[in-house]
C-alpha cells in the first residue's frame, strides 16, 4: 500500500490549513514529498516547477513562505502542488474549495481543469455543491448512507436524474429566477452508520416507496446507456407498475 499510496494514488484535504505542516517551509513540505516518491528529482528546480504549475508568479518567495503566511487559495494551490509532485495516476480532492470564496473557488477549479486536461490524471472529486460538479466532472457517482444510488455522465444524471434523492438534491439548488420557489426538504434523517433499514436504505424517506422497497434492497441497474439506478421505479423495462404490484402482493 505505500506503494500506491503517495505515490499512484494522492489527497487533497478539505480543511488544507489544518493539514500543511505550519512549522515547515512550503519548499520543505513538497521537497519531503520528492524525496519519499521521486528522489531522482528532490531538488529546488522541481520545487520551482511544480509551483509556477499551480499558478504562482513568485515560486522562490512561496518556497521560502510558512503556510501560515498565505490565503487560504494560495494554501490550496500548495497542497495541489504537493499532491502533484509523486506525478500520480489518481487525485482525490475532498470537499477543496468548501472554505473559499466564490472568486477563489473558481480558478481552483479552472487549474484542476488545467492539470486533468495537460497531464492526464484523473480526480475523484467529492463535493455537496452540485453547482460544481458539472465544471469539473465527466461522471457523477451520487452517494446515500454509504452507498452509489445513481451513477453516469453528469449530464444525463443532473438534467435528467432517475432516483428519487437525486431528484431531491437537484431540487434543493436554490433558483435564482425565482426566488420564491420554495426548496424540497426531506422528511426525517439519515440513518446511523452500521443500522441501515431494511430493503432500499432510500425507502423510509422516499414518498415513492412501496412495499417491495422495504423488503428487498434495490440493485445497482444500467437503466440507460451507461447510466446506473439503484430504485425498482427507475427501471420501466424491468419493474412495470404491474410486476410491482403482483410482487408487493406476494410479498405481502
Amino acid at each position: 500500500m505505500c506503494a500506491i499510496r503517495g505515490r499512484q494514488i494522492t489527497y487533497i484535504f478539505q480543511h488544507v490549513g489544518a493539514v500543511l505542516n505550519p512549522v515547515m517551509t512550503v519548499r520543505a513540505q513538497i521537497m519531503e514529498m520528492l524525496q519519499l516518491h521521486r528522489p531522482a528529482h528532490a531538488n529546488e528546480e522541481e520545487v520551482k516547477r511544480l509551483l509556477e504549475m499551480v499558478g504562482f508568479d513568485a515560486p522562490e518567495r512561496i518556497a521560502k513562505a510558512y503556510p501560515f503566511m498565505l490565503s487560504g487559495g494560495m494554501q490550496q494551490r500548495v497542497a495541489i502542488a504537493i499532491a502533484m509532485a509523486s506525478h500520480p495516476q489518481v487525485i482525490i480532492a475532498d470537499e477543496p474549495t468548501s472554505a473559499l470564496d466564490v472568486t477563489t473557488q473558481a480558478k481552483i477549479l479552472e487549474l484542476f481543469a488545467f492539470i486533468k486536461r495537460s497531464y492526464r490524471i484523473s480526480f475523484i472529486f467529492i463535493t455537496h455543491n452540485l453547482r460544481l460538479v458539472p465544471r469539473i466532472a465527466d461522471t457523477v457517482a451520487v452517494m446515500y448512507a454509504g452507498q452509489i444510488i445513481e451513477y453516469g455522465p453528469v449530464k444525463a444524471v443532473l438534467e435528467h436524474p432517475s432516483h428519487p434523492y437525486t431528484q431531491a438534491l437537484i431540487e434543493c439548488i436554490p433558483d435564482l429566477n425565482n426566488m420564491e420557489k420554495p426548496l424540497c426538504a426531506l422528511p426525517g434523517t439519515v440513518p446511523v452508520p452500521g443500522s441501515w433499514p431494511k430493503g432500499c436504505r432510500f425507502q423510509p424517506r422516499c414518498k415513492r416507496a412501496v412495499s417491495i422497497c422495504v423488503r428487498e434492497q434495490p440493485p445497482l441497474q444500467e437503466i440507460s446507456a451507461g447510466k446506473y439506478c439503484r430504485c425498482f421505479l427507475a427501471n420501466k423495462t424491468a419493474y412495470t407498475t404491474e410486476s410491482i404490484e403482483i410482487r408487493r402482493s406476494a410479498v405481502d
